[in-house]
């Protein structure tokens, strides 16, 4: 397969992951976790996402996952401890520096 192919289909599963419902259970956990501060300035409330350390993309790669029936299976893929809260600033700085 392809480099760009296989970039592409990570990236579909990557999305189907986040329209999952089992997604949306891990980010409120992730937030009830952070009590829905940002861990990096302290800015609480609407602006706040849920961010994963390691990326979403990174353990699809490292854990082989080709189909969202594998990446509900994957421990990885749902760590709490792998989440923590961000404000919207602090996200795309942790992404982009």
């Amino acid at each position: 397969m392809g480099m760009v192919r296989y970039k592409m289909e990570k990236r579909i599963i990557d999305q189907k992951i986040r329209g999952m419902k089992k997604y949306k259970l891990w980010r409120e956990k992730v937030f009830a976790e952070g009590y829905g501060v940002c861990e990096k300035c302290g800015l609480g409330g609407e602006r706040c996402q849920a961010h994963h350390k390691i990326k979403l993309g990174v353990i699809i790669l490292e854990n082989n996952i080709k189909c969202v029936e594998e990446a509900l299976n994957c421990e990885a893929v749902w760590d709490i401890n792998n989440g923590m809260v961000l404000c919207s600033d602090c996200h795309m700085e942790e992404h982009y520096g």
